[in-house]
Protein backbone atom coordinates (compact mmCIF):
# COMPACT_ATOMS: atom_id res chain seq x y z
CA UNK A 1 0.00 0.00 0.00
CA UNK A 2 1.31 3.36 -0.70
CA UNK A 3 2.20 5.46 2.25
CA UNK A 4 -0.17 9.09 2.14
CA UNK A 5 2.16 11.93 1.42
CA UNK A 6 1.46 14.86 3.75
CA UNK A 7 0.95 18.49 1.87
CA UNK A 8 1.32 20.30 5.24
CA UNK A 9 4.93 20.59 5.38
CA UNK A 10 5.20 21.71 1.87
CA UNK A 11 2.12 24.28 2.38
CA UNK A 12 3.67 25.73 5.63
CA UNK A 13 7.75 25.52 4.05
CA UNK A 14 6.23 27.83 0.91
CA UNK A 15 3.62 30.08 2.96
CA UNK A 16 6.67 30.92 5.14
CA UNK A 17 9.48 31.87 1.99
CA UNK A 18 6.57 33.84 0.02
CA UNK A 19 6.36 35.93 3.31
CA UNK A 20 2.54 34.61 3.37
CA UNK A 21 2.35 34.74 7.13
CA UNK A 22 -1.26 35.71 6.92
CA UNK A 23 -2.69 33.58 4.33
CA UNK A 24 -6.08 32.58 2.80
CA UNK A 25 -7.31 29.42 1.32
CA UNK A 26 -6.61 30.80 -2.26
CA UNK A 27 -2.95 31.23 -1.55
CA UNK A 28 -2.85 27.55 -0.13
CA UNK A 29 -4.80 26.85 -3.80
CA UNK A 30 -1.65 28.66 -5.32
CA UNK A 31 1.06 26.73 -3.72
CA UNK A 32 -0.68 22.65 -4.52
CA UNK A 33 -3.88 22.44 -6.83
CA UNK A 34 -6.13 20.72 -4.95
CA UNK A 35 -9.68 20.42 -3.88
CA UNK A 36 -11.13 23.40 -1.97
CA UNK A 37 -12.68 20.53 0.54
CA UNK A 38 -8.99 19.01 0.70
CA UNK A 39 -7.52 22.15 1.70
CA UNK A 40 -10.45 23.07 4.65
CA UNK A 41 -9.40 19.73 5.73
CA UNK A 42 -5.53 19.77 5.81
CA UNK A 43 -5.92 23.32 7.75
CA UNK A 44 -8.13 21.50 10.27
CA UNK A 45 -5.36 19.39 11.03
CA UNK A 46 -2.73 21.84 10.90
CA UNK A 47 -4.99 24.20 13.51
CA UNK A 48 -5.46 20.80 15.67
CA UNK A 49 -1.15 20.64 15.54
CA UNK A 50 -0.70 24.57 16.66
CA UNK A 51 0.82 25.28 13.30
CA UNK A 52 -1.84 27.71 12.49
CA UNK A 53 -4.32 29.88 13.96
CA UNK A 54 -7.84 31.34 12.48
CA UNK A 55 -7.21 35.25 13.31
CA UNK A 56 -10.93 35.98 11.50
CA UNK A 57 -12.88 33.94 9.50
CA UNK A 58 -11.18 33.29 5.77
CA UNK A 59 -7.63 34.61 7.33
CA UNK A 60 -5.04 32.07 8.88
CA UNK A 61 -1.83 33.05 10.14
CA UNK A 62 1.56 30.59 10.67
CA UNK A 63 2.55 29.71 14.68
CA UNK A 64 5.58 28.00 15.95
CA UNK A 65 7.80 26.05 15.28
CA UNK A 66 7.26 26.71 11.89
CA UNK A 67 8.22 30.35 11.42
CA UNK A 68 10.80 29.76 14.05
CA UNK A 69 13.46 30.77 11.90
CA UNK A 70 11.47 33.74 10.61
CA UNK A 71 10.89 37.42 12.24
CA UNK A 72 8.01 35.90 14.34
CA UNK A 73 7.04 38.95 16.28
CA UNK A 74 5.97 40.46 13.08
CA UNK A 75 3.08 38.26 12.31
CA UNK A 76 1.55 39.65 14.80
CA UNK A 77 1.78 43.10 13.77
CA UNK A 78 0.19 41.84 10.70
CA UNK A 79 -2.55 39.69 12.46
CA UNK A 80 -2.91 42.56 14.40
CA UNK A 81 -3.79 44.74 11.57
CA UNK A 82 -6.24 42.15 9.96
CA UNK A 83 -8.31 42.07 13.06
CA UNK A 84 -8.22 45.84 13.36
CA UNK A 85 -10.09 45.18 10.48
CA UNK A 86 -10.32 49.28 10.42
CA UNK A 87 -8.29 51.87 7.97
CA UNK A 88 -7.72 54.16 11.25
CA UNK A 89 -6.39 51.43 13.25
CA UNK A 90 -3.20 52.54 15.02
CA UNK A 91 -0.93 49.84 17.37
CA UNK A 92 -0.52 51.86 20.70
CA UNK A 93 0.54 52.25 24.20
CA UNK A 94 2.88 49.27 24.98
CA UNK A 95 2.96 47.78 21.59
CA UNK A 96 4.30 51.14 20.13
CA UNK A 97 6.73 51.47 22.44
CA UNK A 98 8.07 48.59 21.28
CA UNK A 99 7.83 49.28 18.01
CA UNK A 100 9.54 52.13 18.57
CA UNK A 101 12.50 50.10 20.44
CA UNK A 102 11.62 52.06 24.02
CA UNK A 103 11.08 48.30 25.66
CA UNK A 104 13.62 46.08 26.96
CA UNK A 105 11.32 43.41 27.92
CA UNK A 106 9.46 41.52 25.30
CA UNK A 107 5.74 41.89 25.26
CA UNK A 108 2.63 39.52 24.63
CA UNK A 109 0.01 42.06 25.04
CA UNK A 110 -0.88 44.05 21.58
CA UNK A 111 -3.08 47.18 22.19
CA UNK A 112 -4.62 48.22 18.47
CA UNK A 113 -6.50 51.99 19.44
CA UNK A 114 -9.45 51.76 16.88
CA UNK A 115 -12.84 53.54 16.51
CA UNK A 116 -14.60 51.04 17.24
CA UNK A 117 -15.73 48.35 19.88
CA UNK A 118 -13.67 45.29 19.23
CA UNK A 119 -13.30 42.31 21.93
CA UNK A 120 -10.14 41.02 23.07
CA UNK A 121 -8.65 38.19 20.88
CA UNK A 122 -5.78 35.70 22.08
CA UNK A 123 -4.18 33.87 19.34
CA UNK A 124 -0.73 31.17 20.05
CA UNK A 125 0.50 33.39 23.32
CA UNK A 126 -0.65 36.63 22.43
CA UNK A 127 -3.39 38.56 23.48
CA UNK A 128 -4.59 41.34 21.10
CA UNK A 129 -6.26 44.39 23.35
CA UNK A 130 -8.64 47.04 21.28
CA UNK A 131 -8.76 50.42 22.77
CA UNK A 132 -11.80 53.01 21.49
CA UNK A 133 -11.56 56.39 20.69
CA UNK A 134 -13.03 58.89 18.81
CA UNK A 135 -12.06 59.85 15.05
CA UNK A 136 -11.27 63.33 16.27
CA UNK A 137 -8.62 61.48 18.17
CA UNK A 138 -6.39 60.40 15.92
CA UNK A 139 -3.97 61.89 15.15
CA UNK A 140 0.01 61.77 15.58
CA UNK A 141 0.56 58.36 13.85
CA UNK A 142 2.93 56.96 11.31
CA UNK A 143 3.63 53.99 9.05
CA UNK A 144 6.45 51.45 10.01
CA UNK A 145 8.18 48.57 8.27
CA UNK A 146 7.18 45.41 10.24
CA UNK A 147 8.32 42.77 7.10
CA UNK A 148 10.33 43.44 3.95
CA UNK A 149 6.62 44.48 2.35
CA UNK A 150 4.41 45.48 5.22
CA UNK A 151 3.75 48.66 7.11
CA UNK A 152 1.00 48.84 10.29
CA UNK A 153 0.23 52.50 11.51
CA UNK A 154 1.77 52.93 15.07
CA UNK A 155 1.23 56.59 17.21
CA UNK A 156 4.46 58.23 16.76
CA UNK A 157 6.91 58.16 19.64
CA UNK A 158 5.66 61.72 20.94
CA UNK A 159 1.83 60.75 20.81
CA UNK A 160 3.34 57.36 22.30
CA UNK A 161 4.69 58.91 25.37
CA UNK A 162 1.76 60.80 25.86
CA UNK A 163 -1.02 58.50 25.22
CA UNK A 164 1.69 56.06 28.34
CA UNK A 165 1.32 58.91 30.43
CA UNK A 166 -2.49 59.65 30.55
CA UNK A 167 -2.91 55.69 30.86
CA UNK A 168 -0.18 54.00 32.80
CA UNK A 169 -1.89 50.56 33.15
CA UNK A 170 -1.63 49.91 28.93
CA UNK A 171 2.25 50.33 29.05
CA UNK A 172 3.69 48.59 32.27
CA UNK A 173 3.77 51.94 34.28
CA UNK A 174 6.10 54.86 34.87
CA UNK A 175 9.39 53.48 35.30
CA UNK A 176 8.87 51.80 31.96
CA UNK A 177 7.99 54.85 30.41
CA UNK A 178 10.52 56.80 31.81
CA UNK A 179 12.73 54.15 30.26
CA UNK A 180 11.53 54.60 26.69
CA UNK A 181 12.21 58.53 26.95
CA UNK A 182 15.73 57.55 28.37
CA UNK A 183 16.80 55.39 25.36
CA UNK A 184 15.02 57.57 22.95
CA UNK A 185 15.89 60.84 24.45
CA UNK A 186 18.00 62.03 21.05
CA UNK A 187 15.25 61.32 18.78
CA UNK A 188 12.53 62.92 20.48
CA UNK A 189 11.21 66.41 18.95
CA UNK A 190 10.77 68.54 21.76
CA UNK A 191 8.49 71.00 19.25
CA UNK A 192 6.67 68.35 18.63
CA UNK A 193 6.24 66.98 22.16
CA UNK A 194 4.99 70.67 22.59
CA UNK A 195 2.43 71.05 19.95
CA UNK A 196 1.28 67.44 21.01
CA UNK A 197 0.78 68.53 24.78
CA UNK A 198 -0.82 71.83 23.85
CA UNK A 199 -3.52 69.48 21.64
CA UNK A 200 -3.78 66.94 24.06
CA UNK A 201 -4.51 69.78 27.03
CA UNK A 202 -4.33 67.15 30.17
CA UNK A 203 -2.56 68.51 33.12
CA UNK A 204 -1.97 64.92 34.43
CA UNK A 205 -0.27 64.25 31.01
CA UNK A 206 1.93 67.43 31.14
CA UNK A 207 3.24 67.12 35.14
CA UNK A 208 4.29 63.73 34.73
CA UNK A 209 6.36 64.86 31.61
CA UNK A 210 7.73 67.35 33.34
CA UNK A 211 8.36 65.01 36.85
CA UNK A 212 10.15 62.67 34.59
CA UNK A 213 11.85 64.73 32.27
CA UNK A 214 13.19 66.80 35.41
CA UNK A 215 14.67 64.04 37.15
CA UNK A 216 16.42 62.20 33.96
CA UNK A 217 17.78 66.47 33.42
CA UNK A 218 16.24 65.94 29.92
CA UNK A 219 14.83 69.40 27.84
CA UNK A 220 14.65 71.56 31.11
CA UNK A 221 15.49 74.80 29.74
CA UNK A 222 12.67 74.08 27.10
CA UNK A 223 10.30 71.95 28.33
CA UNK A 224 9.96 71.83 31.78
CA UNK A 225 9.18 76.32 31.82
CA UNK A 226 6.44 74.99 28.93
CA UNK A 227 5.30 72.02 31.20
CA UNK A 228 4.78 74.21 34.33
CA UNK A 229 1.80 76.21 33.41
CA UNK A 230 -0.08 72.94 33.63
CA UNK A 231 0.21 73.00 37.45
CA UNK A 232 -1.64 76.12 38.61
CA UNK A 233 -2.06 76.40 42.39
CA UNK A 234 -5.85 75.63 42.40
CA UNK A 235 -5.95 72.55 40.26
CA UNK A 236 -6.02 68.81 41.54
CA UNK A 237 -3.13 66.53 42.81
CA UNK A 238 -2.92 63.35 40.43
CA UNK A 239 -1.02 60.03 41.08
CA UNK A 240 2.45 59.81 39.49
CA UNK A 241 1.97 56.27 39.11
CA UNK A 242 -1.70 54.60 39.54
CA UNK A 243 -0.44 51.17 38.89
CA UNK A 244 1.63 51.36 42.61
CA UNK A 245 0.30 51.67 46.06
CA UNK A 246 0.83 55.68 47.63
CA UNK A 247 1.82 54.40 50.64
CA UNK A 248 5.20 56.01 49.77
CA UNK A 249 4.87 59.49 48.58
CA UNK A 250 8.17 61.91 47.59
CA UNK A 251 8.31 65.62 47.60
CA UNK A 252 8.15 67.11 43.68
CA UNK A 253 7.58 70.67 42.49
CA UNK A 254 4.50 68.87 39.79
CA UNK A 255 1.93 68.67 42.31
CA UNK A 256 2.07 64.74 41.93
CA UNK A 257 1.21 62.54 44.60
CA UNK A 258 4.30 61.25 44.13
CA UNK A 259 4.69 57.46 44.50
CA UNK A 260 8.08 56.63 42.70
CA UNK A 261 11.07 58.89 44.03
CA UNK A 262 13.90 59.97 41.56
CA UNK A 263 16.07 58.27 42.84
CA UNK A 264 14.35 54.64 41.45
CA UNK A 265 13.69 56.57 38.01
CA UNK A 266 17.24 57.34 37.71
CA UNK A 267 18.30 53.74 38.73
CA UNK A 268 16.43 52.66 35.45
CA UNK A 269 19.08 54.54 33.39
CA UNK A 270 22.12 52.41 35.18
CA UNK A 271 20.73 49.15 33.71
Amino acid sequence: MRKKISKSGPILTALHTANKTIFTVDDVLKIIPMEKYAVYNLLSHLKKKGAIATIKPGKYTLLPPYVNKGPYIENFWIAGKELANNEDYFFSYYSAMDLHDMLIRPINVIYITVPKQLSERKISNFTFRFVYTKKENIWGIEDIWVTQSDKVRCSDPERTILDCLQRPSLCGGIIEIAGGIWKQKDKLSIEKMIEYVDRLGKDVVAKRLGYILETLNISRRVMIPFLRQYIPEKRKYYVLDPTRSTDKRFKNGWRLIANISAEEILAMTEE
